[in-house]
C-alpha cells in the first residue's frame, strides 16, 4: 500500500483532530455543549471524507453505499447532540428514545457495508444475492426490536421502575443478538473485502484494516464495564466518536489498499514517469514532477517545450 501526499495529508489531519477531541474532552467536561463541540467536530470530518470519496469512488453504487454510511453517521451525531445537549435530564422518555433511535445507524452501517463488499466488482446486470435482502430484512426486524422496547423490554429493563438509560438497566436478550449482528456482520464484511482484494492488494496491506476493527471492538466491549483510557477520571471519547473513527478509519484503509475500488494513486505513477515534465499550479509553483525532470528547464535548441493547460 502506497500513500499519495495527498492521502498522507488527510490522514495525518484526521488523526490529529481524533486525538485533540480526545485531550479536551477531560478539561472540558464540566461546560455545557461538550457532546455538541466533539459531535460537530466529527460531523465535519465526516463530510470532508465524503466528499474525498466521492471524487475518489468512480463506480456508482460503491460511492452511493459509502454516501449512506456517511449520512448515517451524520444521523447518529445529530441524535447524540439532541439527547445530550439539547434535550434536558427531566424529560426521560425523549431521551430514552433518542437512546433507542441511536441503533438506527449503528445497526445500518454493517448491513451497507455488506452491499458494498458483494457490490465490489460485481457486474451491474447481475442481480444481488437474496442472502444480503434477508439480513437487511434482520437488521430491519432488529431495528424495531428496538424501537418497541418499552412493550416487551427484550433490549433492555428497568428493574427500579425509572425507564432511561444508565447502569441500573438490564441487559436483555435482544440486546446480545443485536450487538452480535453488528460485530459478527462488520467481521463478515471484512472477510469478503479481502476475497475479493486478493489479486489487487497486498497481504499487509490486507491486514491494516484490522487495526481500526480491532479497536473499536475492544473499545465496545469493555465500555459496559466502565473499562477505557480516562484522563482525570473522563473518559477521552465518547461512544459516537469512536464509532465514527473507526468506521472511517477502517473504510479509508480499504481504499487506500485497494480493497474498495478508487480512482487514485497516479501521482506515483506519474513521478515514476521517464519524460520529464512537471505540473504547476496557478501561481506557477510545482506540484508534481517526474524522477527526471529539472525545473525550470534548460534553455537548449535541442529541447522542445510544451504546455497545456489541465
Amino acid at each position: 500500500m502506497i500513500l499519495t501526499r495527498a492521502s498522507k495529508r488527510y490522514i495525518s489531519l484526521f488523526l490529529a483532530i481524533f486525538f485533540l477531541c480526545g485531550i479536551i474532552h477531560p478539561f472540558a467536561v464540566h461546560l455545557d455543549f461538550v457532546y455538541c463541540f466533539s459531535s460537530l467536530v466529527f460531523g465535519v470530518l465526516t463530510i470532508i471524507w465524503a466528499i474525498t470519496v466521492q471524487r475518489r469512488v468512480v463506480d456508482d453504487r460503491l460511492r452511493l453505499i459509502l454516501m449512506l454510511c456517511a449520512a448515517c453517521l451524520l444521523f447518529h451525531f445529530f441524535l447524540q447532540i439532541l439527547r445530550y445537549d439539547l434535550i434536558s435530564n427531566d424529560r426521560i422518555t425523549v431521551r430514552r428514545y433518542l437512546w433507542y433511535a441511536m441503533y438506527i445507524p449503528m445497526i445500518s452501517q454493517p448491513t451497507l457495508c455488506l452491499f458494498l463488499a458483494v457490490n465490489i466488482y460485481r457486474p451491474k446486470d447481475k442481480p444481488l444475492p437474496i442472502a444480503c435482502y434477508l439480513t437487511a430484512l434482520f437488521g430491519i426486524l432488529l431495528i424495531l426490536g428496538v424501537l418497541t422496547n418499552d412493550l416487551h423490554f427484550w433490549v433492555k429493563s428497568f428493574p427500579y421502575g425509572i425507564m432511561i438509560d444508565d447502569k441500573d438497566a438490564k441487559n436483555g436478550w435482544m440486546f446480545y443478538v443485536v450487538n452480535g449482528y453488528i460485530y459478527g456482520l462488520f467481521a463478515f464484511d471484512y472477510c469478503l473485502f479481502v476475497s475479493k482484494s486478493r489479486k489487487c492488494a497486498g497481504r499487509l496491506a490486507r491486514l491494516i484494516p484490522l487495526i481500526p476493527f480491532a479497536i473499536g471492538v475492544i473499545y465496545f466491549v469493555l465500555y459496559p464495564f466502565e473499562i477505557g483510557i480516562r484522563l482525570f477520571g473522563t473518559r477521552l471519547w465518547h461512544m459516537g466518536d469512536m464509532f465514527a473513527f473507526c468506521l472511517i478509519a477502517t473504510l479509508e484503509f480499504c481504499i487506500q489498499a485497494g480493497m474498495i475500488p478508487a480512482n487514485m494513486g497516479y501521482e506515483n505513477i506519474y513521478e515514476k514517469a521517464y519524460v520529464p515534465s512537471v505540473i504547476l499550479d496557478h501561481k506557477g509553483a510545482v506540484v508534481y514532477k517526474t524522477a527526471n525532470a529539472s525545473y525550470p528547464f534548460p534553455q537548449d535548441q535541442d529541447l522542445k517545450i510544451q504546455s497545456h493547460p489541465i
